[in-house]
Order: C-alpha cells, then sequence, then structure tokens
C-alpha cells in the first residue's frame, strides 16, 4: 500500500507542476550558446574579456506576467574571467584578490518588464553584486525574447571599480586603467520538462 501512495503522490506532484508550467515556466541556462563578456577603457586602449564558465540557478518565470518567483542567482570564479593576454590576467587576479575571495556573486529578487511585442519584454533587473566583502546594487538592462518553449535574453550593465574599492593596475603611471566596467550577456533558456523537475523516487525495495 505504501508504495501505491508514493506512486499516487508523485503522479498528483506531477499533475500540479504540469499545470503551473502551463502559464509559468521553470527555464535553465543553455551552455555553450551563450555569453557573459566585460569590456574596460585605459590609457591606451579598450580591454575586452569574457567569462569562460558561470552558473545560473533555474528560474520560474511567466513571460505573460513576467515576475520572478524566486532570485536569479548568478555565479562565476574570478579565474574564468579572461582577456587574452596572460600576464594582463594575472595583475587581473590580483586586483580581485583571488586566492582569498575565488568567486563573484549576483542576485536579483524582482524585475519590471514593458512588453514592446507579444514575444518580446524590455525589463529593467535591480540586483546586487558581492565582489570579496563588498556588496552593491547592479541594473541590468535586458531584453528577453520568447522563441517558442524557448527564452532569448540579452542586457547590459555598468559598474565603478571603485565603487567595490577595487585598485585597477597601472604600468610605470603611464597606462591607466579606467573605473567604468561595461557588462555584457546573451543568453539563452530552455524550459525544464515536469520530469526534470519532480524529486526522483526511490527504489520500490526501499520504499516499503
Amino acid at each position: 500500500m505504501r508504495m501505491i501512495k508514493i506512486g499516487v503522490g508523485i503522479l498528483a506532484a506531477g499533475i500540479l507542476i504540469s499545470t503551473g508550467l502551463a502559464a509559468m515556466m521553470v527555464y535553465t541556462l543553455r551552455l555553450p550558446e551563450s555569453v557573459l563578456e566585460f569590456k574596460v577603457g585605459s590609457t591606451l586602449h579598450e580591454v575586452e574579456g569574457r567569462v569562460a564558465s558561470f552558473s545560473v540557478k533555474p528560474f520560474s518565470f511567466d513571460f505573460e506576467k513576467p515576475a520572478l518567483q524566486e532570485n536569479i542567482e548568478v555565479t562565476f570564479p574570478v579565474r574564468a574571467m579572461l582577456t587574452g593576454m596572460q600576464a594582463r590576467d594575472v595583475l587581473m587576479y590580483k586586483m580581485f584578490d583571488a586566492d582569498h575571495y575565488s568567486e563573484i556573486f549576483y542576485k536579483a529578487s524582482t524585475m519590471q518588464c514593458a512588453s514592446e511585442n507579444p514575444d518580446r519584454l524590455s525589463c529593467s533587473v535591480p540586483g546586487e553584486l558581492t565582489i570579496r566583502k563588498t556588496t552593491l546594487p547592479v541594473l541590468l538592462h535586458a531584453v528577453i525574447e520568447r522563441q517558442g518553449s524557448k527564452l532569448h535574453a540579452r542586457g547590459d550593465a555598468k559598474l565603478s571599480l571603485k565603487a567595490f574599492d577595487l585598485h585597477p593596475p597601472s604600468v610605470m603611471g603611464i597606462l591607466k586603467v579606467f573605473d567604468e566596467v561595461s557588462i555584457h550577456f546573451d543568453t539563452g533558456w530552455d524550459a525544464a520538462s515536469p520530469q526534470e523537475l519532480l524529486p526522483k523516487p526511490k527504489d520500490p525495495l526501499q520504499a516499503v
């Protein structure tokens, strides 16, 4: 009897999740199509870089009534930031004190969106960025497009190195890195199936 009850419980949970997903989908990041890039100016030239690996927690989103049901959380290792020049990267990791603060975190709990057309939203996402021991507000501007069961999101943000108490390196006092950093992301998201969201049932012999 216990096995039957467990089976019925899982089936009921599946029905509830399926019903909820009819309006509110749970999306997971699609890699490696997704990119996270940064850009900063200097007295010599503009430096561009990318984040080689990052993770985003799956989140619920209703495109018809856009709102977050839980936090968006992004995490990436400091040493995943690459500029294409090893010596420059070493100085960057030193600036971030990567030996003691190995990861950077971003979290957002709300967003405000306006519909540009039935499949395109323009959104402002106020969130918080944590670098080393400092957490500050960072506003993302994003465009979210619906493509069948998938989402495509791209956007930008700006932040100040000085605000995070980061001191950009200089070379002989001549080459100086500017304070403002531009962030750009371009991501794809897949809708998770109800089966992916359900807890895996225990072995029948263990459930008895």
